[in-house]
């Protein structure tokens, strides 16, 4: 069974600029490999409506899942609502549960309903909403895309009631070993085994410690047996490396295993 993709659309001239740190790529990679969809793009686009556009046609065909971080809100430069809906060619139109979600929620915390909060109101025609119990203005979805607010406990709220609903597949597993050498120093070896086992996701990412230069070996994959028997070969693999370098002690093994609740 083929795990089903899904791509990332980050959308925000804050974060481009550097003056926010894009948070939510991490979350959900995290969550999408818990119940094996596997991320396979992420793009980091600016608020103008063009690049949202063709940001969307490029990738919705493409993966199983399209979800939007960012734009959505009240003020003049929250355009991807209407970006996606231009996309999908679809009318804009007030969504009556919206406008309730949005009207009760200012009515509780004593908030004017003004023109601003109408705005977020008006959705994509045919939106299933995301619900938004922080800040009232929902998200929404429509066809493969799950449109979501920028700001990271409102949309890790907003992804939570999300992810039950998606197709999951074989939970995605990773493994590695930070072994204390240079990865050049093991880099022609670890190409064998990638060629050796095509079908895992192998990486290696250096690190400093102590003043000593480190190598993280990493493997991934939902085929489980697999996953575990290139995890053999990497081992041995590591260790005897490490013993033409006397260096055997230095080696650790983690394992992260993302498994369905």
């Amino acid at each position: 069974m083929l795990n089903p993709t899904a791509a990332i659309i980050i959308i925000g001239n804050e974060i481009l600029s550097g003056r926010i740190q894009d948070i939510n790529v991490f979350y959900i990679a995290k969550k999408l490999a818990e119940v094996g969809i596997k991320l396979s793009e992420v793009r980091i686009i600016p608020d103008t409506q063009k690049m949202i556009v063709d940001t969307v046609l490029a990738l919705k065909s493409q993966y199983d899942y399209i979800f939007t971080t960012g734009g959505i809100g009240p003020t003049h430069d929250d355009i991807t609502t209407v970006a996606v809906a231009t996309a999908l060619n679809l009318p804009i139109e007030l969504n009556p549960l919206a406008e309730n979600a949005i009207k009760k929620f200012c009515s509780i915390h004593n908030q004017l309903f003004n023109q601003a909060g109408e705005k977020m109101a008006f959705l994509p025609r045919g939106s299933k909403l995301i619900n938004n119990n922080i800040s009232g203005a929902p998200g929404f979805i429509v066809e493969n895309i799950y449109v979501m607010a920028g700001v990271p406990y409102i949309m890790h709220s907003m992804f939570e009631q999300v992810l039950p609903t998606l197709k999951h597949g074989q939970p995605i597993i990773s493994k590695h070993i930070d072994i204390m050498i240079g990865e050049n120093i093991i880099a022609a070896d670890f190409a064998d085994l990638q060629n050796k086992y095509p079908a895992i996701e192998m990486g290696s990412y250096p690190f400093k410690k102590d003043d000593q230069h480190g190598t993280s070996l990493v493997l991934s994959s939902a085929n489980t047996p697999l996953l575990e028997q290139a995890y053999t070969d990497l081992l041995k693999l590591v260790h005897r490396t490490s013993s033409e370098r006397n260096s055997i002690s230095c080696v650790k093994s983690v394992d992260h295993h993302h498994e369905l609740t």
